[in-house]
C-alpha cells in the first residue's frame, strides 16, 4: 500500500479487494478467515498511518486524491456493515482528513473550471463519494462541509458529463474518456439509486442523449481490430 507510483492502484486495489469480499461472503471456507475483509481493512489502517501515500505530485489534490478518495470510500461503504466503532471513526476520520487536505490543496476551483478535463471527473468523482459513504455519520460543522461538498461535486460531475464528451468522444480522446468516468460514473449512478434520500441538488444530472451516454460505443469501437 505504500506504492505510490502506480496510477490508479489505490481506487482498483482497494475496491477489487473489497468486492472480492462481498462475492465470496457467504462460502463456508471463506468465512472461516474472511481474507479480503483483513486485507482490506489493514490497506485503509495502513495507509493512513503512513500518511495517505500519494503517487505523482507530493500534494492533497486532483488525480492522486480522487482515486484514493474513491477506492477509500467504496470500501468503507461494503465493509461498513462487519466494521467495528472504533474501524467506523477511523474511516470517517480519514476521509475527513483527505477531503479537508484537497480543500487547502488550493486546485479544486481550477479543476472545475476545465470541463473538458477528465482531472474534473476523477478529483470530484471522488469527492462525491466521499461525502456519500460520510451521510448519516457526522454531525455539526462536519455535516455542514460534508453536504456542502455533496452539492458542489454533483453539479461539477453533471457539468462535466454533459460537456466533456461531445459525440460521445471526448475532447481528450477515449483513453481519458474511460478514465475521467471511470470515478464520475459511479458517483452518478449512486445519486441515482439514493436519489428517493438526496435532494435534487445533491443527484447527478445528464441530459437526455448527452454526449456521455455515447461515450460507451467510442469505448467499445476501441476494443475492435483496427479500432474500426
Amino acid at each position: 500500500c505504500s506504492d505510490t507510483g502506480q496510477q490508479g492502484g489505490a481506487f482498483q486495489g482497494l475496491t477489487i479487494l473489497a468486492m472480492a469480499h462481498l462475492l465470496r461472503t457467504g462460502e463456508p471456507a471463506y468465512d472461516e478467515t474472511k481474507k479480503y475483509r483483513t486485507y482490506t481493512l489493514a490497506l485503509l489502517e495502513t495507509w493512513q498511518q503512513l500518511g495517505y501515500p500519494m503517487w505523482g505530485r507530493p500534494c492533497f489534490c486532483d488525480l492522486n486524491t480522487g482515486e484514493l478518495l474513491a477506492g477509500w470510500a467504496l470500501a468503507f461503504d461494503w465493509l461498513y456493515t462487519e466494521m467495528d466503532s472504533t474501524q467506523v471513526r477511523h474511516n470517517l476520520d480519514a476521509l475527513s482528513t483527505l477531503l479537508a487536505r484537497m480543500d487547502r490543496g488550493g486546485c479544486m476551483d481550477a479543476i472545475a473550471s476545465r470541463l473538458d478535463n477528465n482531472h474534473v471527473g476523477v478529483a470530484y468523482g471522488g469527492r462525491g463519494l466521499a461525502a456519500l459513504a460520510q451521510e448519516g455519520h457526522l454531525i455539526g460543522v462536519r455535516e455542514i462541509e460534508r453536504a456542502q461538498r455533496l452539492a458542489t461535486a454533483a453539479d461539477v460531475v453533471s457539468h462535466y458529463l454533459d460537456y466533456a464528451f461531445p459525440g460521445g468522444s471526448a475532447y481528450e480522446g477515449v483513453m481519458y474518456a474511460n478514465y475521467g468516468m471511470n470515478i464520475s460514473l459511479p458517483f452518478a449512478l449512486a445519486t441515482k439509486r439514493l436519489s428517493a434520500d438526496l435532494s435534487p441538488a445533491d443527484q447527478v444530472r445528464v441530459s437526455s442523449g448527452g454526449g456521455a451516454q455515447q461515450a460507451g460505443t467510442w469505448l467499445v469501437y476501441e476494443q475492435l481490430p483496427g479500432n474500426r
